[in-house]
């Protein structure tokens, strides 16, 4: 007859190793969702945007440059890669019919004078060139003239 002195230490022990390894295995991840995926003034922007492009075009929003640009593999692991799939731009014109990119934009605020920002953009402006997809800057305004904003569009995707 096995004595209860062995018993319940083992029970306790097995109910202890349960709990430690059932709160292990529960992740906390510090996340929450954002309200607005665009700021007021990007969705403004936005908004003109959508009425500035011809039906057969798009935009799609907060795109990854490495979802419009790209480099070798050996380039890639060169670190070439990871300088473009950290970053996203504002705003990517493309072909409905082909999802082909036409154009990036870029809203320019008042913190693109900061020297992060500085720097950031002119890496941009290279590699977007480099890449030979044109770029548009824009600079944040309370209002915007659709009127302007397709020329704009026009010529800059009648020059690629």
């Amino acid at each position: 007859m096995a004595s209860w002195s062995f018993i319940v230490p083992l029970a306790l022990l097995a109910l202890i190793a349960i709990i430690f390894f059932s709160q292990k295995s529960k992740e906390i991840f510090p996340y929450k969702a954002k309200n607005y995926l665009l700021t007021d003034a990007e969705f403004a922007f936005y908004e003109i945007l959508l009425k500035s492009i011809d039906t057969d075009h798009a935009v799609a929003m907060k795109v990854r440059l490495a979802d419009v640009i790209d480099c070798s593999e050996a380039d890639w692991k060169r670190g070439f890669g990871p300088k473009i799939s950290s970053k996203h731009v504002d705003f990517v014109l493309y072909e409905r019919s082909s999802s082909r990119v036409l154009l990036c934009l870029e809203l320019d605020d008042s913190s693109h004078a900061h020297p992060d920002r500085v720097a950031r953009d002119a890496f941009f402006n290279k590699v977007l060139a480099a890449a030979a997809v044109p770029l548009l800057r824009v600079k944040v305004a309370r209002t915007y003239d659709g009127g302007d904003l397709r020329k704009d569009i026009t010529r800059m995707i009648s020059q690629t």
